[in-house]
């Protein structure tokens, strides 16, 4: 399910089609309001009202990505602060402080001889490989460099499957390539600061068309109004009171613009 939320939220966004991204964000609302416990605690199935078996690392990590994505289409601050709390959950549950990376089991799991940690795919991602590319995306969100830190431990321990299997570690290499590039830090800013949300406003819409229109694969995408607390969004205002778009790297942005086309040139 979390898997299909991030690939119906982009697609969404990619071929402006609100009714996938109402349908993605519905999805999210199910999981997050049936399939979680009272302190948020996730479990992997449901059915007639009911849920079974605690959740295993890769619902952490399939649903931290796909609330992320879904924050980057639609700017909901909800979708960003529920992702927050499950990483921060996924963390305390999951992750191997004398090693370094994730269990696939939590340590309220029950006992097992040996808890495994999955690396290689075969049909679905590596949870290790989606929950290491979202830390990094949310470290940039937050300039949460203990996150960042996480992410790197994960990928040096991946790192010998990767050289002599790279076929079966595709996500793991996506979460390398996005390591060693730096990502484009996209911020739009609405020049309509009252109720209207950046994502309804027209003129916004084309710089956004020009980010999702195109495949960026290392970029964290930010906007405001409502917004949140990230760096990314300090002292970005509207150009004459028009939607403003900025393209930085490391938080230090080229000439902000309210132009598609100035947008497109950034961006390439």
């Amino acid at each position: 399910n979390a898997l299909a939320i991030a690939a119906m939220a982009e697609a969404g966004a990619a071929f402006e089609r609100r009714d996938f991204i109402e349908k993605a964000a519905k999805a999210a609302h199910f999981l997050l309001e049936k399939v979680a416990g009272p302190e948020g605690r996730l479990f992997h199935s449901y059915k007639d009202g009911r849920v079974g078996v605690l959740g295993l690392l890769e619902d952490y990590a399939y649903l931290s990505e796909a609330l992320l994505t879904l924050w980057e289409v639609t700017f909901d601050p909800h979708w960003f602060n529920r992702c927050k709390e499950l990483v921060a959950q996924m963390i305390d549950l999951f992750w191997d402080h004398d090693q370094g990376g994730f269990f696939s089991t939590g340590s309220d799991h029950e006992r097992l001889i040996l808890r495994q940690k999955e690396i290689v795919e075969s049909v679905t991602p590596s949870p290790n490989a989606v929950a290491a590319m979202a830390m990094q995306r949310l470290s940039v969100l937050t300039d949460d460099p203990r996150l960042a830190g996480r992410a790197e431990t994960v990928l040096r321990m991946a790192y010998n499957h990767m050289a002599k299997a790279p076929q079966a570690c595709g996500t793991f290499l996506s979460a390398l390539d996005f390591w060693i590039q730096t990502p484009k830090e996209i911020v739009i800013v609405g020049g309509d600061k009252g109720n209207c949300a950046v994502r309804d406003q027209a003129d916004a819409i084309p710089l956004l068309n020009v980010v999702w229109s195109r495949f960026l694969p290392n970029k964290v995408l930010a906007g405001a109004p409502p917004g949140i607390e990230s760096p990314l969004l300090e002292d970005k205002e509207p150009i004459d009171e028009k939607a403003t778009a900025f393209v930085c790297e490391h938080y230090a942005c080229q000439r902000p613009t309210s132009d598609p086309q100035e947008l497109e040139r950034q961006l390439g």
